[in-house]
């Protein structure tokens, strides 16, 4: 008996690790699989990642490119408003220097009118004072004779 106890003791030990066998060959199995199914999926979805990238690379590159095109544009328009402005300031200062000379001429012209205007007098009075001497000789004359 004690042999067949010993061959029923070895055939248990080695169905054990037959058994054992199959579960770490299944194990493997079940890992390869779901390794490859992992991988076929992350394969998937590095790839949509990818596709994504690239279009938010595009966008992005699209966005400077007009971002760059409103900035130069946008220089133009305050180069234009600066150049713009300066003329303004050149012309109300030009404004200002007519004004000032039209002033002093009609100060002038004003002055000139009021000489004139005195000297008008001053005539008048002469050209009286000088007929009243012409009529006081006169009346002298024909009153000497």
């Amino acid at each position: 008996m004690n042999k067949l106890d010993e061959e029923a003791f070895c055939l248990m030990r080695y169905t054990r690790q037959d058994d054992i066998r199959i579960k770490v060959k299944d194990k493997k199995k079940r890992i390869r699989t779901f390794l490859f199914v992992d991988s076929k999926e992350l394969t998937t979805e590095l790839e949509r990642y990818s596709e994504k990238s690239i279009q938010y690379k595009r966008a992005t590159e699209e966005e400077i490119i007009e971002y760059s095109s409103r900035e130069i544009e946008l220089d133009k328009i305050a180069d234009q408003f600066r150049r713009s402005h300066q003329q303004r300031q050149q012309l109300i200062k030009r404004w200002e220097t007519i004004l000032e000379q039209m002033q002093r001429k009609d100060d002038h012209i004003d002055t000139l009118a009021m000489v004139y205007q005195s000297n008008l007098i001053n005539s008048s009075e002469i050209s009286l004072g000088i007929s009243s001497n012409q009529n006081k000789s006169t009346y002298e004359r024909t009153r000497s004779k």
